[in-house]
This record gives C-alpha cells, sequence and structure tokens, in this order.
C-alpha cells in the first residue's frame, strides 16, 4: 500500500481516492486540467507465504494533452509480500550481506554492473533486475541453492525447501494470459497443471528441475524455463512461442 499510493494505510479504497484527490487539486493549481486515470493491482506469482504484485498507475491531464505540452503517463512497480511476516519483503531481509548477496548476482550474470535493484521471490528462484535496457530490464534467475549462505538465516526459514510449497508464476504467452500452477519440495515437482486463462482451458503436465532449466511437459506441450534469465520457450505442436512473467525478455 504504502509502495503503491505513498500512504501509510490499509484502506486501498482511501488511498485510491486519496490519490486522485491530490492529483486533482495540482491539476486545478496548473489552470484547471482534468486529472483521469486509473490504478491496478495484480496478482503475479506465488511461493508459498510469498506472494509477488504488480502495481500500474496511470495519470492523464487532458489540459496539457491538448496543448501538446504533455500526455499519459504512469509508472510500473511490483510489491513482494510475506504472509508470515505480514508486510512487504526488503532486500535486507533476503541477506545480511548484502555485498556477498550481489557478488553472486554478478558471478551468475557475468556481468560486473549488475546488483539487486530490484527482486521478486519467486517459486523457481530469486530474479533481480537492475539497468534498463527497452522493453525490460535485464536481470538474472538464482536458485535458492545458488545464493547458499548469501541468504539470511530468518529467510531460509521462510522458504522452507523441505515440505511441499504451492506455487503460481502467471504471465503472457503471446496474446494469452496463462498460468502455472505446482508444488515444490527441494528439486522435485508435482501436482502441475497449465492453464489457459483466457479460454479458461487446463492441462495436467509432469514438472523437472535440472542444472539448467525447470521443464514442463504433457502430450502436446512443452515448457522450458531457463535457470540463467527466466527466458521461457512454449512448444504447442509445431509451434513456439516465448512467454514473459515480468521480468527479463
Amino acid at each position: 500500500m504504502e509502495k503503491s499510493f505513498d500512504a501509510e494505510s490499509n484502506d486501498i479504497d482511501a488511498c485510491v481516492e486519496s490519490y486522485f484527490e491530490e492529483r486533482e487539486q495540482w491539476a486545478a493549481n496548473e489552470g484547471g486540467a482534468d486529472a483521469t486515470g486509473h490504478v491496478s493491482v495484480k496478482f503475479r506469482h506465488r511461493y508459498g507465504d510469498f506472494f509477488v504484485f504488480d502495481i500500474s498507475r496511470y495519470v492523464a491531464d487532458s489540459k496539457f494533452m491538448n496543448e501538446g505540452i504533455g500526455g499519459p503517463h504512469g509508472s510500473d512497480s511490483s510489491i513482494n509480500f510475506n504472509n508470515k511476516l505480514g508486510r512487504e519483503l526488503k532486500l535486507g531481509d533476503l541477506t545480511d550481506n548484502e555485498e556477498k548477496f550481489v557478488e553472486v548476482i554478478k558471478a551468475k550474470s557475468g556481468n560486473e554492473t549488475a546488483h539487486a535493484e530490484s527482486f521478486a521471490v519467486l517459486p523457481i528462484g530469486v530474479v533481480c533486475s537492475w539497468a534498463f535496457r527497452p522493453p525490460w530490464y535485464e536481470c538474472v534467475l538464482l536458485d535458492y541453492g545458488e545464493l547458499g549462505n548469501a541468504l539470511s538465516g530468518k529467510f531460509k526459514k521462510l522458504i522452507n525447501n523441505d515440505v511441499w510449497t504451492p506455487c503460481v508464476l502467471s504471465g503472457q504467452q503471446g496474446n494469452k494470459n496463462i498460468r502455472l500452477e505446482f508444488e515444490r519440495k527441494g528439486d522435485q515437482l508435482r501436482n502441475c497443471t497449465f492453464i489457459d486463462i483466457n479460454l479458461n482451458e487446463k492441462t495436467s503436465m509432469d514438472g523437472k528441475i535440472t542444472n539448467t532449466e525447470i521443464i514442463f511437459t504433457s502430450k502436446n506441450l512443452r515448457i522450458t524455463i531457463s535457470k540463467h534469465n527466466l527466458e521461457t520457450v512454449v512448444v504447442d505442436g509445431s509451434k513456439n512461442e516465448s512467454v514473459y512473467w515480468g521480468y527479463g525478455s
């Protein structure tokens, strides 16, 4: 709430109302421009008690647009929320040694400028992103085992890889909204389901984790996720498509 609306409140309706009241007041002070727009909060991923939400804010000021001195603008960000902590995660929750954490990122990415400008806790690891290269940020995916001692003891207890944990990955495959639901325990996967949200179709799949990939397969469908940078390919019969999970390309 605080990150998306710059307000310390648990009332999302009040935050949205306040946001546009402030925007409308600013517009009036600048000559009576009409402020319109929206704020959306979208569930993206889940790993047990970790939830990732996308936040989008969009505002258009009609007066400035009509005069050609400004246009619609917005911002996108994400929130990592942990149910047990009851709050958004900070980098300090993941590691007690940020320098060591960044060294692991640099080693995996092969990029000396890499760092954790932003991160997301996913079922398949922590994705860290940095320098913007349109249309996406550069990123690297680090499985929890790869981070090893760079993770704090508190965070290791929170992820608890020794029990079966419910997982969700939501993304876009071309024009389709898709979702992978499964359970993970260490390097084992079970109860894997691919969901075409647009058509409300579900496909049961087998899943496995290798040294370099996470792979889901069924009779006519194969999904391969790179453990390096999240690049994902869906092979459906003779058709190949990529999937965007919200990070990387």
